[in-house]
């Protein structure tokens, strides 16, 4: 049948990134927030030592958390992580060492919490550097993001160690393409243009899994028969056979359960020959196929 876990396909384009970060740093968005890649920042005039963005990146602290200005990463300010935020910050390091891999502080900031499938995404907040050469007293910021659309940051509650990081969506959302590798993006899109997957619902596995992760196929035949459910009532009174797309979820690992997560999006998507095929408009709705 068309319903499988996508992790017996390959993760996705996302997840593989995870895998290949290297020490390396390139422009993510304006205003000098990076994203761990591979190439190096480019420069930018910073904040002066003496203003409210100076005093963030010379003080900041592992689990402190930052908002800033519609775009304006480059002018952050301390807010009560309880509260809408932007970025956490997990440690401060030097402008001279900016090599040091984000990857690895994060994953000691977070310990036993760390979930490598987050919905959390590993950044780099930099002040930039007056346009000259890097400065070894300035800092860079390494900590997590939830990003939105056009992989902008989206505002969230909470540290990440005390909330559930599941890759999950509202019902409805769509998720872009990458046309390099025909997987999915994993950040929302306009249903009306051409994207990788439409989710249909989440499934909790907490209340019936309340102790230690479930054996595989417990987990799958459980989210399997809850995924079917939801993606009939989303496409009712469509069936999810005359769709011609396939229903898919990743199933939870052993680490992103220890790391406190507990639920498995269910999405549709096209299969093709190498990767996934563009998906134009909301199924929802739709006509059925002959």
């Amino acid at each position: 049948g068309p319903l499988c876990r996508s992790g017996e396909l390959g993760r996705s384009a996302h997840s593989n990134k995870r895998s290949t970060l290297g020490l390396a740093l390139v422009a993510l968005l304006v205003g000098g927030v990076i994203q761990l890649l591979m190439s190096s920042p480019d420069t930018r005039s910073g904040p002066s030592a003496d203003s409210r963005a100076g005093v963030v990146f010379s003080s900041a602290q592992p689990g402190n958390c930052l908002g800033w200005p519609a775009d304006a990463p480059d002018k952050p300010s301390f807010v009560q992580c309880r509260d809408d935020h932007l970025f956490e910050v997990a440690k401060s390091v030097g402008m001279g060492n900016f090599g040091e891999p984000c990857q690895a502080a994060v994953r000691q900031y977070l310990g036993a919490r760390y979930d490598p499938s987050s919905r959390f995404t590993i950044s780099v907040l930099w002040a930039g550097d007056n346009g000259g050469a890097p400065a070894a007293d300035q800092n860079l910021l390494c900590g997590l993001q939830l990003l939105g659309p056009e992989g902008k940051p989206v505002p969230f509650k909470g540290r990440v160690a005390e909330i559930d990081q599941s890759k999950v969506w509202p019902a409805g959302t769509c998720l872009g393409l990458d046309p390099a590798t025909n997987r999915s993006t994993d950040l929302p899109i306009d249903c009306a243009t051409a994207h990788a997957v439409e989710i249909t619902g989440a499934v909790s596995l907490a209340e019936r899994f309340p102790g230690a992760p479930p054996a595989g196929s417990d987990q799958d035949a459980f989210v399997k028969d809850e995924c079917v459910r939801m993606t009939n009532a989303y496409l009712a009174p469509i069936p999810l056979q005359a769709t011609g797309l396939a229903l898919k979820y990743d199933a939870l690992s052993d680490d992103s359960w220890s790391a406190g997560s507990r639920q498995v999006a269910c999405r549709l998507e096209s299969p093709g020959g190498q990767g996934l095929q563009p998906l134009v408009g909301s199924v929802k709705g739709q006509p059925a196929e002959a």
